[in-house]
């Protein structure tokens, strides 16, 4: 499938079911010291994703983007400062972001000059690796809020998830010495809209961090379910699933409608499940 390499905001607007977006903003700082950025990060995405966040994207970004960040997506060398990973561990990391070859990507950036430098930046990285299917949003997020793009802030997790989940950070139920009282876990869970007698599915990357939330959540009177394949069965066998509103068929006759609950890292995201037939 042919794409344009530039496209302008009302089009994004319009196709904005259709395609994965990626915030490509990076500010300028001082070259990280190499030994210790490869003791620390060097192709440990998920310790990455969860320390070298970038507080542009946190405050505002486009609705459901994910942030590609040139301090995890490269690493620095002694001779270069956005030094490439090999193919397999580039796709390793994008897959963290719900990127699959075959997605139409648009990524943008902001401030000077629209974010073009930084976006185009990533362009290319893409194209270096084969992903055929990728575009530059001319202006950045300030022209696609012009043409009455929706942003949001940091109000959903970063990552493989899906793409109207809810944070409910596993310290809502656990403090540092177990889990809290019921009665806080009740009101948690109220805060989010789950009440008693709900059904949640409740899933994370392996199992663990999920599974606590599920007990709390049974303490709690609530359906809980824990999805044991998590975002990693997902990722390989439906990652239609990741990044997007989900409508899964749970049933050959039943189907139900899922607000998944995904965890990464620190956060988990609940779905209420309602029946609709």
């Amino acid at each position: 499938m042919a794409v344009d390499m530039i496209v302008e905001p009302k089009w994004v607007v319009q196709n904005f079911g259709n395609i994965r977006i990626l915030d490509a903003s990076w500010t300028f700082k001082p070259k990280a010291d190499v030994a210790e950025y490869k003791a620390k990060y060097y192709n440990k995405f998920g310790v990455g994703m969860n320390e070298l966040k970038n507080p542009e994207y946190l405050a505002e970004h486009i609705n459901g983007a994910a942030h590609f960040n040139f301090d995890i997506a490269y690493y620095p060398s002694e001779d270069e400062r956005f030094t490439l990973y090999t193919p397999e561990e580039f796709s390793s990391y994008v897959k963290r972001l719900g990127v699959f070859n075959g997605d139409h990507l648009v990524i943008y950036g902001r401030g000077k000059d629209g974010g073009m430098a930084a976006a185009s930046r990533a362009y290319w990285t893409f194209r270096y690796y084969g992903y055929t299917t990728v575009s530059v949003l001319n202006g950045g997020i300030e022209a696609f809020k012009l043409a009455q793009g929706v942003v949001q802030s940091d109000s959903k997790a970063e990552g493989i998830r899906c793409k109207d989940a809810i944070h409910f950070p596993i310290g809502e139920v656990c403090a540092a010495k177990g889990f809290k009282k019921k009665t806080d876990c009740d009101q948690a869970f109220a805060a989010k809209g789950i009440k008693v007698g709900d059904t949640v599915v409740i899933s994370c990357g392996i199992g663990l961090s999920a599974s606590a939330i599920c007990l709390a959540a049974a303490r709690s009177g609530i359906v809980a379910k824990l999805y044991n394949g998590g975002v990693h069965e997902l990722a390989y066998k439906a990652p239609q699933h990741l990044n997007m509103r989900v409508t899964l068929l749970l049933h050959a006759i039943t189907v139900l409608r899922c607000t998944y609950i995904h965890f990464t890292f620190l956060y988990a995201i609940v779905i209420k499940i309602e029946r609709i037939v």
